[in-house]
């Protein structure tokens, strides 16, 4: 791996729509005379940056998730050291997610998949470790943390809640929060910031807001709406807190929002990308954002772009002006989900984004986009962040894990005519179940706890198999959603939210399970008798680093998708590896983060090359055979690949 600095250049301008006559503007404050937004310089071909942090000598720190590693640069973006080992044991790092930089200049990592906080000195010599006793204190999915000089505070994220432990002897001082859109509660918080007086800033991501706390967890205010215009949010994921200014990652709009203590809009900076991948000063995605102590550096990781991006003070001393975030109107094959689903000559995949649901018909040489359904919302019909879907072809009808309503959708398709033109009422909404009524007891089957679903898949004889990452198990239900069986997926070492994707091979009565942080695949019967595993981490001939999608074949052969290789690995039905193909670029064949896989009933494979807003499809040999997507993502491989562009 190498880092390339790339120096300034001019921004171009990218106008995405202006602010509603009602929307929040920018307050004319005298405390806004040093606007950041100035950009500087970028870091890229990073491997998965997930958080960012000064140290008090001014150095960056940023934490990779894939594989783990703590890399420290410059004030020049030069990497200067490293540290970090692969693993669970003491001092070890699985999927680091979070960073923060105590006064003293001993460094704080949540690390989500070994569920804990784990602190290092400045040299990357392992210390303390917060958050793995029983009972209260006890961690899960951590994304961030934040420290002073008596506390540290983390956003605990899957529990919904933050929670304070004592930094010097590590006892749980309070915790605050549970699911819920109320004051006070949360859906998935990512990440926490403390101000000087010591209040906790937390970002509630799934509800589109900020919330302040005091000292002792109680609930002080919040702000944020969901939406695109200046001082509203979407999906927001990072906090740094700097003096009188907040400063948010607002992800999904594609900026930073710096804000008052008190929720009032000061200024803005960001401008979504225009062609692929672009930089310079250009956002995508923002994820994280650290503030240096003197407020005069900013810097911005972009997980989705594999980079970190410097900003310092506006040269002109205005902020930015401002400008709506929203991508929403760039068509609706902009920006896919990871997952994606196939039923007789139909595809069907999640845009998060509009809480959508898209639908394709494959007919034809091309895929032709025939239905756009469901919405933002929380009625039966509509979703709040459509995660997981699958479709049972025999009945027609589709299941949609809705993460942010936490619960389960069903929706039946018109049947098929042989007619391919725009269905505006193709599905239908039939029923839905709760999360919460799914984990209930039966005479026949005992309680579950805290059901969160990641993947959904259909078998031929009508039962719907649903995957629960964070509990490591299978979840199994008819189609009227009554619970007939749930087992456990742990195949091994266990590895706690690690399963992505799981795909069913009905002719040989097995289910094979993609864990993305054990880098393999679990193989069982439908009963969850396990039978094999195969893969394993490394990037070589059968190996995998964060895989993520499977699909098989009529024969047995499995195709797992590599995020971080930026490829697809083929395996026989005994898991012997066939042949691989992929790199990272924006041609045909050339992958950047592929996440879901599907076979339809041609025999075609469908990959969602998530990184590029585009789906590919190809031959079971790996020949390619078309794209569909987001026009600028797909216009190279269409010049390379000689193929036809499949058309929305």
């Amino acid at each position: 791996m190498w880092l390339r600095i790339k120096p300034a250049v001019p921004w171009l301008v990218c106008f995405l729509g202006c602010a509603a006559a009602d929307a929040i503007q920018p307050a004319a404050s005298p405390d806004v005379l040093d606007p950041l937004g100035q950009f500087d310089r970028e870091i890229i071909n990073l491997a998965e940056p997930a958080a960012v942090a000064f140290l008090p000598s001014g150095e960056l720190v940023t934490v990779e998730a894939t594989p783990p590693r703590v890399i420290i640069h410059d004030s020049a973006g030069r990497e200067t050291r490293a540290f970090g080992t692969r693993g669970r044991g003491p001092g070890e790092l699985l999927r680091p997610a979070g960073v923060c930089i105590a006064d003293d200049g001993e460094i704080f990592i949540a690390d989500a998949a070994n569920d804990r906080i784990q602190a290092f000195d400045a040299t990357g010599a392992p210390g303390r470790i917060f958050g793995v006793t029983a009972g209260d204190g006890r961690l899960s999915g951590p994304c961030g943390v934040a420290v002073d000089a008596r506390r540290v505070v983390i956003a605990d994220t899957l529990n919904n809640r933050i929670v304070a432990f004592d930094r010097s002897g590590g006892a749980l001082l309070w915790s605050s929060g549970r699911y819920g859109r109320a004051a006070g509660e949360f859906a998935i918080p990512t990440d926490v910031a403390l101000s000087a007086s010591g209040e906790a800033f937390v970002i509630d991501s799934e509800n589109s807001r900020v919330q302040r706390f005091d000292l002792s967890g109680r609930f002080v205010r919040e702000w944020g709406l969901w939406g695109y215009h200046p001082g509203l949010l979407a999906g927001p994921t990072g906090i740094a807190v700097r003096g009188e200014r907040v400063y948010v990652a607002d992800a999904m709009n594609h900026r930073i929002q710096v804000y008052s203590p008190d929720g009032e809009l000061l200024y803005m900076w960001g401008r979504h990308v225009v062609v692929p991948h672009e930089g310079a000063g250009k956002l995508h995605y923002p994820a994280r954002i650290a503030v240096s102590a003197d407020a005069r550096r900013a810097a911005v990781c972009e997980t989705f772009e594999n980079r970190v991006q410097l900003f310092g003070l506006r040269a002109d001393g205005k902020p930015e002006p401002p400008v709506a975030g929203t991508t929403a109107d760039l068509g609706p094959v902009a920006h896919y989900g990871p997952y994606i689903a196939a039923g007789g000559n139909r595809l069907t995949l999640t845009e998060p984004e509009s809480h959508s649901l898209l639908v394709f018909d494959t007919s034809r040489a091309d895929a032709i986009h025939i239905c756009r359904f469901a919405g933002r919302g929380s009625k039966f019909g509509e979703f709040l962040m459509p995660l997981a879907i699958g479709v049972d072809s025999g009945s027609g009808l589709l299941f949609a894990a809705d993460r942010g309503n936490r619960r389960l959708q069903m929706f039946r398709y018109q049947p098929e005519d042989g007619e391919v033109r725009m269905i505006p009422n193709l599905a239908r909404f039939v029923r839905a179940i709760d999360y919460d009524v799914l984990a209930r007891g039966t005479a026949n089957h005992p309680a579950l706890d805290d059901v969160a679903l990641t993947a959904v898949r259909c078998d031929d004889a009508g039962r719907l198999f649903v995957l629960d990452a964070r509990r490591e198990r299978m979840i199994v239900l008819s189609r009227e959603f009554r619970r007939a069986a749930a087992w456990s997926i742990r195949a091994g070492a266990p590895s706690p939210h690690g399963a992505t994707d799981f795909v069913i091979d009905a002719a040989r009565g097995r289910i094979a399970i993609v864990d993305s942080l054990a880098a393999r695949v679990s193989v069982f019967d439908p009963d969850g008798n396990h039978a094999f595993d195969f893969g394993a981490f490394g990037d070589g001939d059968g190996e995998l680093v964060a895989p993520f999608g499977i699909a098989v074949s009529a024969s047995g052969e499995f195709f797992v998708t590599d995020g971080a290789e930026h490829r697809i690995t083929q395996f026989d039905a005994a898991g012997g590896f066939v042949r691989a193909w992929g790199e990272q670029g924006l041609g045909a064949g050339q992958f950047f983060k592929p996440r879901g896989a599907v076979i339809d009933a041609r025999g075609r494979l469908y990959v969602v090359d998530w990184g590029n807003h585009r789906v590919q499809w190809f031959s079971q040999s790996g020949e390619f055979g078309g794209v569909f997507g987001a026009r600028s993502y797909i216009k190279p491989a269409l010049r390379r690949g000689g193929a036809q562009e499949s058309r929305p």
